[in-house]
């Protein structure tokens, strides 16, 4: 589950523990949109920034290890 603020952080949870277990800082406005498909996520701002976020490594790492790791995520394309 991806749940953001409206301090512009993104946040993971697995929903079977109730835990997060990953967040990070993707805007500086307030998230008022997050869409996922597949490995992707959309996540829209309230001054109108999309940004669009490769998520695949999130997927493949949680599976493999339940605990916290360190992730990468970057953006893949930005649209003003």
């Amino acid at each position: 589950l991806y749940a953001a603020t409206n301090y512009g952080i993104i946040t993971v949870w697995n929903v079977k523990t109730n835990k997060c277990f990953l967040n990070w800082q993707a805007d500086l406005n307030e998230i008022g949109v997050l869409i996922s498909i597949k490995n992707k996520l959309i996540t829209g701002s309230s001054k109108g920034s999309l940004k669009l976020w490769n998520v695949s490594s999130i997927h493949r790492t949680k599976q493999q290890n339940e605990e916290k790791s360190k992730y990468k995520l970057k953006t893949i394309k930005y649209f003003f």
